[in-house]
């Protein structure tokens, strides 16, 4: 199906590295560049294999576990990345028993699949028709996603709490805790070696962290020791984040006393979200018991875009709430959070500003360290350690978070709940997922999703009363055409409402190194709907407040107006 659709097949043809110093995707990344297959068959599709387990019944109820899914599917890295912002993105390949890879293992169920992608790996690639046309197809696995729990499993490695933890290292966790950063890297070679091992004494997996092979070491291009990429949203949002925003909220309200965790809860009730977070309001429930148990509990409720959330608006929670000081060092710590967040969530990262990261994760790593250093760092503080050279060999590792991914199983799992039918929840999961992909790659839309929808009532105008009427009639309309107003759009799941600010231009297109925003006065449709313009009058940026990590705007006297399509 996604062969079938033209404009997409132009854009993976047209997919090369780009020359200048930016990564926007895996193709910019190091692997690419030296990859056999891919500088062979550059066009060919790249796959990222991702998995998890989904619970299907009540999970309080005593039915958890019994009807547990185990979720395979596969994401096109290199489609334009609308396609994979979006419900559809993820295609499912396989849904199983969980019980069924506990006792047979993941050989049985990913067999079919392994071969297909050996068809398609191979020189000859895969012959189809389409439209009576010959095309040749090419694929190669280049990256597994998933939480870590689900990675181990797959790629034949011990759980995170073994002592060799790391996927992509040897370190142990006592050198982890006796302050070395990266251990000796793993290869394909060594891991060879380590599972000749185990095959001999089951015990040695306790001295390299290795449990078997993985059939996924039949492809012929993937290893699991190339597999150099992170899921942010686990490491970060359920990791990191989540336990230092606790431990430095335990340290104002049970240790120094600054404010009362209701007092905080009131704060976070009564933040003005905006359009942009409002989906992402965090909960409001922090307690002294629940802070006090920071040190031994990692956990912090809520979704992980609440924990993002509340991660970038916390400086603004705190401000003048109680006896708070600016200068406290446990406020750095998640302010170097924060900007270590901003890089690796960007789509789009220049090479240039890899050392900077680097050094963020090591001020963060000693800053942590000093703060609390009776507490043992945990398994995602050494993934950060990882990052930059993730970034480097694999591109941005935004296109590898499973926020996405694990939204698109929600559907699966309330259709699942709806039928109310357990007999054969994976026949039942599996006809869902499949026509819900037929509905959405198998429309006669070129692009599969439309770029424009419209999210509010439409108000006829003419040109004469538009904002930019002057710009739109150089662009070819006249006074007295007709257009539709509206208060917002969605651009490709991109939400533009009415009064809320956009960049314009990014720091390195300005002379004062910050941010242009301007603000959205109007949004115009025209061409039944399949054109949307939006009327924008530009702010200055006084200067970024560092505390915030935010600019402040201000609206000159004269602002400078643009029309531009989102």
């Amino acid at each position: 199906m996604v062969a079938r659709k033209e404009t997409i097949m132009e854009y993976v043809r047209n997919q090369r590295p780009h020359a200048e110093d930016l990564l926007r995707s895996f193709t910019d990344g190091d692997i690419f560049r030296n990859h056999p297959f891919f500088q062979a068959f550059p066009d060919a599709f790249q796959l990222a294999l991702y998995y998890d387990d989904v619970e299907t019944a009540n999970p309080i109820g005593s039915k958890t576990g019994t009807h547990m899914l185990s979720f395979f599917a596969v994401k096109i890295l290199n489609v334009p990345p609308y396609l994979n912002s979006v419900f559809g993105g993820y295609h499912v390949i396989a849904l199983a028993h969980k019980t069924d890879v506990e006792k047979y293992g993941f050989r049985p169920i990913l067999q079919n699949f392994i071969d297909e992608c050996q068809e398609f790996e191979s020189q000859e690639g895969v012959e189809t028709f389409i439209r009576d046309q010959r095309i040749v197809q090419r694929a190669c696995v280049c990256a597994v996603i998933g939480d870590t729990k689900a990675e181990h499993e797959i790629l034949g490695f011990l759980s995170a709490s073994a002592r060799h933890f790391c996927r992509l290292c040897l370190i142990s966790r006592p050198q982890l805790q006796n302050g070395v950063i990266i251990g000796e890297p793993r290869t394909a070679a060594l891991h060879a070696v380590h599972v000749q091992e185990v095959m001999g004494n089951p015990d040695r997996s306790l001295y390299n962290g290795v449990k078997e092979d993985s059939c996924l070491h039949q492809l012929q291009y993937f290893h699991s020791a190339n597999n150099i990429c992170f899921d942010t949203m686990h490491d970060i949002a359920e990791g990191v984040a989540a336990w230092e925003m606790k431990l430095v909220l335990k340290h104002f309200v049970c240790d120094m006393r600054f404010f009362r965790a209701v007092d905080l809860n009131r704060r976070i009730s009564a933040y003005n979200y905006g359009s942009a977070d409002r989906r992402n309001k965090p909960t409001a429930c922090f307690s002294i018991a629940g802070l006090r148990s920071a040190n031994a509990n990692h956990n912090l409720v809520g979704t992980s875009a609440q924990i993002f959330c509340l991660l970038r608006i916390l400086p603004f929670l705190l401000d003048n709430l109680g006896a708070t000081p600016d200068d406290d060092r446990h406020l750095d710590l998640l302010f170097i959070l924060q900007q270590i967040v901003q890089i690796v969530r960007a789509p789009v990262l220049s090479r240039a500003l890899m050392p900077y990261l680097q050094d963020l994760i090591a001020d963060h790593r000693r800053l942590f360290q000093e703060l609390f250093p009776a507490l043992d760092p945990i398994n995602k503080h050494h993934h950060l350690e990882h990052y930059v050279t993730c970034i480097l060999k694999m591109g941005p590792l935004e296109q590898y978070n499973c926020m996405r991914a694990e939204a698109s199983m929600r559907p699966l799992k309330r259709h699942v709940v709806s039928c109310n039918s357990y007999r054969d929840v994976c026949k039942t999961a599996g006809e869902y997922t499949q026509i819900a992909q037929a509905m959405k790659w198998g429309s006669n839309h070129p692009n599969v999703v439309p770029q424009f929808e419209l999210q509010s009532k439409k108000w006829p105008t003419a040109v004469r009363d538009c904002h930019l009427a002057a710009i739109l009639l150089e662009r070819g309309f006249d006074d007295e055409d007709i257009l539709h107003k509206v208060s917002a759009v969605s651009v490709y799941g991109r939400e533009y409402l009415l009064n809320s600010f956009v960049v314009i231009r990014k720091r390195t297109q300005t002379f004062n190194n910050l941010e242009a925003f301007a603000k959205i006065i109007g949004i115009i449709s025209a061409n039944g709907d399949e054109d949307v313009w939006l009327e924008l009058e530009e702010w200055e940026t006084d200067f970024l407040h560092p505390r915030f990590d935010a600019c402040v705007v201000s609206q000159p006297r004269r602002p400078v107006l643009h029309l531009l399509s989102p």
